[in-house]
């Protein structure tokens, strides 16, 4: 079954370093589908893809996800195992990465900071990450970037970023860094209490919290 993040060994997380490979969890990231629509949309000959499919599967990269009868033959659909693949060299979203704000806060929660969570802290940061990602989301970059051969998949995400900066607008860019103020208010807001570990730790003096309450 799918889940949201999975974490590879560096050697099975390598096999992405390979564009082939990219786009075909980009593909598959967005709808399951067979080796024949895969090769379709990718213009590589069947072969070649089930190839690559193989490689993924076996890595425990993809999985089977239904089988339907064509004619004589059953045909398997594919689906990623996961939304997002870590390991200790980098990551991989088979989509673009806007995170569930709900998640992402409880995991605030486990972390030790003590957060006074509602639907409308939620709602809000959600709106800001998509406006955000909006902002910053350039579909010829990502094509052009999947297609670079030669560098590791961790260095790709620097040079997809490096070179979204260089392209933003003095306006865009403005605008990126409004969003990322404002979740960082919304967050100060509703946070009641820091870890004292992680306050120690990054030299800070005096812990300032803030609260919707006036805590």
């Amino acid at each position: 079954m799918k889940t949201s993040a999975k974490k590879v060994p560096t050697e099975t997380f390598v096999l992405l370093d390979d564009p082939t490979r990219r786009k075909i969890l980009y593909l598959l990231g967005s709808k399951d589908l067979p080796v024949s629509k895969i090769a379709d949309e990718i213009d590589l000959s069947p072969p070649t893809v089930y190839h690559h499919i193989k490689r993924l599967l076996t890595a425990g990269l993809v999985e089977v996800s239904k089988e339907e009868r064509v004619g004589h033959l059953i045909e398997s659909y594919y689906r990623p195992t996961a939304e997002i693949f870590t390991s200790d060299v980098g990551y991989f979203s088979v989509h673009r990465l806007i995170p569930n704000a709900e998640k992402a806060l409880q995991g605030l929660t486990e972390l030790g900071f003590k957060m006074d969570i509602d639907k409308n802290l939620t709602s809000k940061i959600t709106a800001l990450e998509n406006k955000r990602a909006d902002g910053v989301h350039i579909k010829e970059l990502e094509e052009a970037t999947s297609n670079l051969k030669n560098y590791d998949l961790a260095t790709l995400i620097h040079v997809k970023w490096y070179a979204t900066l260089l392209l933003m607008s003095d306006a865009q860019f403005d605008e990126t860094i409004e969003s990322i103020k404002e979740i960082r208010e919304l967050l100060n807001l509703h946070c009641l209490d820091k870890p004292e570990v992680f306050v120690r730790t990054t030299g800070m003096t005096e812990q300032k919290v803030l609260s919707k309450h006036g805590r």
